[in-house]
C-alpha cells in the first residue's frame, strides 16, 4: 500500500485533529528500529509487534493532546529554536548536505519535518510546566533509604566450594565422597572430582549471591562460619560445599544517593506524566475508524 494512500486514511481524530495510517506506521517502524538497535537478535512474537503496533498508535494520541493542550496554555516556540533544532539534526550526518537532500531520502518534506519540529519542542516546553525538575529533597531520600535498606542495598555474597549432585549421582558417589571427606583431603580437589557428575559446581575462585543456590543451599550458606564444611542430603539432590569467604556488599546512603533520586524522581515523573495524559485524555473527544483501525491491526 502506497504512501499517499495511506495518509488518507485516518485511524483516528482527538479534538478534530487526524491521525492517519501512515502517521501510526511510521511511528511503529521508529519503536520497531529501536528495539533492534538495543538487541540485535531479538525475534518479537506477533502478540508483541501488535503491542507496539497499539504503543504507536497512544503515544501519537498523547502528543496531540499534549500539543493542543500546550497550545491552550500559550506555549511558543520560536523561528531560532526550530532553526536550532534544523542545524542539530543536520549534524547526526556529518556532511554539508542541504536539508532538504537529507530529507528527501527520508521521504519528508521541509515543510512537515518543521512542523515536527515545532510539534516536539512545544510538548517538551508543555512537560517541563507539568513535571518538576527537582522535586525529591535529601530528607525525603533518607527516609525511603531508611524504610527500604533490605530493598536497596546489596546482599553479601559469598565465595565458596561448592558442588550438587542429583540423588542418583550422589548415591554412586557416596562412598568416594565419605572416603575423601575423612581423609582430611583437600575439599577443592574432593569437589573437582565429583564435577563430571555434577548438576552445578563453583569454584573458590569468584563470590556468589544467594540467589544463585537453592532455598536450603541459602539457608545452609548463610549460617555458616568461614572455613566449615557443610552439606545437604535431600529426596532430590546432596549439595556438599565449605564457605572461604565472605564479601560485604552493603553501601551507605551517601553512596547511593544519586542513584536513588534518579530512580525515585523517573518514576515520580511517570506518575505525574501517566496522570496528566489521563486526564487529557478524558477530556478529549477521540473518535476511531472502525474500518481503519481493522487495517491497521490486520
Amino acid at each position: 500500500m502506497g504512501k499517499d494512500t495511506n495518509e488518507k486514511k485516518i485511524i483516528c481524530a482527538v479534538n478534530g485533529y487526524s491521525i492517519t495510517l501512515d502517521d501510526v506506521e511510521q511511528t511503529y517502524q521508529v519503536f520497531l528500529d529501536q528495539v533492534y538497535k538495543d538487541d540485535p537478535e531479538i525475534v518479537l512474537t506477533n502478540e508483541e509487534k501488535l503491542n507496539l503496533l497499539t504503543d504507536s498508535l497512544y503515544t501519537l494520541i498523547d502528543e496531540r493532546l499534549i500539543y493542543i493542550d500546550a497550545q491552550k496554555n500559550n506555549i511558543e516556540v520560536s523561528e531560532q529554536e526550530i532553526l536550532l533544532e534544523e542545524d542539530e539534526f543536520r549534524k547526526q550526518f556529518g556532511q554539508d548536505l542541504p536539508l532538504e537532500v537529507i530529507l528527501g531520502d527520508r521521504d519528508i518534506s521541509l515543510e512537515e519535518f518543521r512542523e515536527k519540529l515545532k510539534m516536539e519542542l512545544t510538548i517538551s516546553k508543555m512537560l517541563r510546566l507539568v513535571i518538576p525538575q527537582e522535586h525529591i529533597d535529601d530528607s525525603q531520600l533518607l527516609n525511603y533509604y531508611n524504610e527500604h535498606k533490605d530493598e536497596l542495598v546489596e546482599q553479601p555474597s559469598f565465595k565458596v566450594n561448592f558442588v550438587r549432585l542429583t540423588r542418583e549421582n550422589y548415591i554412586k558417589n557416596q562412598k568416594k565422597i565419605e572416603d575423601n571427606l575423612s581423609s582430611k583431603k583437600l575439599f577443592s580437589e574432593i569437589i573437582q572430582s565429583l564435577k563430571s557428575d555434577a548438576v552445578e559446581s563453583f569454584t573458590s575462585d569468584k563470590f556468589y549471591y544467594l540467589r544463585e543456590f537453592l532455598e536450603l543451599e541459602q539457608e545452609k550458606i548463610k549460617n555458616m562460619k568461614i572455613g566449615e564444611i557443610g552439606f545437604l542430603n535431600t529426596e532430590d539432590y546432596f549439595s556438599l560445599f565449605q564457605l572461604i569467604d565472605i564479601k560485604d556488599n552493603s553501601r551507605s546512603f551517601e553512596q547511593v544517593k544519586e542513584e536513588l533520586k534518579e530512580t525515585l524522581e523517573e518514576a515520580l515523573n511517570l506518575e505525574i506524566y501517566n496522570n496528566y495524559v489521563e486526564t487529557l485524555f478524558n477530556e478529549a473527544r477521540i473518535e476511531f475508524d472502525e474500518k481503519n483501525c481493522k487495517l491497521l491491526f490486520r
